[in-house]
């Protein structure tokens, strides 16, 4: 099994200093930045972070795994993301079933 590695986010304001947001326990970059994404958008949601700092995921080896983005950016490129993924996986509907199927039944 492999060991899991901390991988911390970050946010910066357009002024302020770096702050740390938490970090991401995982066994690889794919896994902590999917649990990144969805704590930004948690902490989005919420009201406990603004939509216009700047925020990243780094890796162990201190270097960016998502690099800095503006969250909003970031989260509306994972809404577009989503969205084409749903759209791809939606049964097709308009099709009819073939006689030999409807038989079956």
């Amino acid at each position: 099994m492999r060991a899991l590695a901390v991988y911390p986010i970050y946010a910066k304001d357009r002024d302020g200093p770096v702050i740390p947001l938490g970090d991401v326990r995982a066994g690889s970059h794919e896994a902590a930045s999917a649990t990144a994404l969805r704590f930004l958008r948690q902490r989005a949601l919420g009201g406990g972070i603004r939509m216009d700092c700047i925020v990243w995921l780094m890796g162990p080896d201190q270097r960016p795994v998502l690099p800095p983005r503006r969250l909003d950016n970031l989260l509306e490129q994972l809404r577009h993301e989503e969205e084409e993924l749903r759209e791809r996986l939606q049964p097709v509907v308009d099709e009819p079933l073939p006689p030999d199927l409807l038989e079956g039944q």
